[in-house]
């Protein structure tokens, strides 16, 4: 009789989350990337050097309001990336907290997108976002999240 492991189970506790849950995780970690560079480059946005009067204070208004979106998106990507290792795991506290962080960036995102102020890539970092969240909290992946799992 041999007591070694199958191969799916040799390779680290990731291997034993269900399929969902490890495309979820996935899902969650792309988006993370994609709201950290996006929220960089909305941090980091120069403002023309030599408009009139009139048009500086609309430009001061835009970049205050990227420089805001932009931090709460950078935000979002720290605890998207702090917490969705416990999602492999099956700890259901960071799947409470992934779903929140992804919530509110999807909603940051969407309405900097409807404001006309961030760019074409926001509707998909929401769409990812979503994606992700309705991966990990399908019926089917409920047996994976049981309290008492996890790291918290």
């Amino acid at each position: 009789m041999s007591t070694t492991q199958p191969a799916s189970q040799a390779a680290g506790p990731w291997r034993k989350a269900p399929r969902l849950v490890r495309t979820g995780f996935v899902l969650v970690v792309l988006g993370a990337v994609g709201l950290l560079l996006s929220g960089i480059l909305m941090w980091t946005a120069e403002p023309p050097t030599d408009p009139g009067p009139e048009q500086r204070r609309v430009i001061d208004a835009v970049v205050t309001a990227l420089r805001w979106t932009g931090g709460i998106e950078i935000l979002a990507a720290v605890v998207l990336s702090v917490a969705s290792p416990g999602l492999l795991l099956g700890d259901p506290r960071r799947r409470t907290v992934t779903a929140v962080a992804a919530g509110v960036a999807a909603l940051t995102a969407l309405g900097i997108w409807a404001l006309g102020i961030g760019g074409p890539v926001q509707p998909l970092l929401a769409f990812i976002l979503a994606g992700a969240v309705l991966a990990v909290y399908r019926p089917a992946v409920r047996f994976h999240f049981r309290p008492g799992r996890g790291t918290w």
